[in-house]
Order: C-alpha cells, then sequence, then structure tokens
C-alpha cells in the first residue's frame, strides 16, 4: 500500500540520522569533561583523588554514553510511533506495522550504543592531546562526516543503505 511504501522511504532516509545522535551527543559530554577539567584547572586534583584513573575515565564515559544512547532510543521511538501512527488507518486489518523493522532494531539496539562508545573514546583521547576541548569537538565531530555523505548520497538516491551497510558500520 501506500502507507507501507512512504514509511519504508522514511525509515530508510530518516535511520542515518538518528544514528548521528549517538556518535554526536557524546562527543560534545566527554571532550568537555576532560578537556574542561584541564581548562578549568580542577583535572590535577581530580587525580589526586583515591579513584584511579581507569574509574574516573569509565565514569565520565558512562556520563557520556548513558544518556546519549537514551535520548537516541526515545528518538527512535517516538519517529517509529508516529509513523505507525500515520500508517495505521491505510493497513488492512491485522497487517504489521511498519516500524520498527529489521534494520532500525538493529540500528538502535547494536549499533547506536557501540557508535556513543565510538564517539565518546575519540573525544576523550582528542582531548587528552588537543589543550581547547572546543578544538577536541571539532576533531571528534569530523567522524560524523562520512555518515553524513552516506545519508545525502540515499537521499538523492545513489546508495540504499540496509542491514547490511549498518552490520558494516
Amino acid at each position: 500500500t501506500k502507507a507501507e511504501v512512504l514509511a519504508t522511504l522514511l525509515a530508510r532516509n530518516w535511520l542515518p540520522m538518528f544514528l548521528i545522535l549517538p556518535i554526536f551527543l557524546p562527543m560534545l559530554v566527554a571532550a568537555q569533561s576532560v578537556g574542561g577539567e584541564r581548562e578549568r584547572r580542577t583535572l590535577e586534583p581530580l587525580l589526586a583523588t583515591p579513584a584511579s584513573t581507569l574509574d574516573i575515565i569509565l565514569s565520565k564515559s558512562a556520563a557520556a554514553v548513558g544518556p546519549s544512547v537514551v535520548i537516541t532510543w526515545v528518538g527512535a521511538l517516538a519517529f517509529c510511533g508516529g509513523i505507525d501512527l500515520l500508517a495505521m488507518p491505510q493497513l488492512p486489518p491485522g497487517a504489521p506495522l511498519p516500524l520498527p523493522d529489521a534494520a532500525w532494531l538493529f540500528a538502535a539496539v547494536v549499533v547506536a550504543p557501540l557508535l556513543a562508545l565510538f564517539g565518546n573514546t575519540l573525544a576523550v583521547v582528542l582531548s587528552s592531546v588537543v589543550a581547547d576541548p572546543r578544538a577536541a569537538q571539532n576533531l571528534a565531530g569530523m567522524t560524523v562526516v562520512p555518515l553524513l555523505g552516506g545519508l545525502v548520497a540515499q537521499i538523492v538516491g545513489r546508495v540504499s543503505l540496509g542491514l547490511g551497510f549498518y552490520a558494516a558500520l
């Protein structure tokens, strides 16, 4: 039906946008938490506490990754629910709802947390090397460019990003 085709088209085109959230959000938080500590001169007193360096990094990482994954999940649920509500009157009785499909489930449950960890790790590493936390955010943010390129290529019809792409990602 038209509703299923529209839902599939929207789902295919918007999934890469949702995958930008779990990369970008932890980058902003992690780069500011490590680089900002150094900039405000509070990193040395923090390192002098009984907590190990690994404990500090893991705590800061959990504070950056956890909320970004939850925000991504909430956004994905709201989007899928909205598409399903719009498609429901057009679907035949008893037909399954179009979203979430296999690609959305895999991306939300597996890919989003992995991308959040990747974005966080990259931001922590860059903020430990670069003096300014904003420079670390900008450098880490460049990793989003290939995903945006894939999104643009898909919207103009050059590629079709499916479950195989997200598994490789």
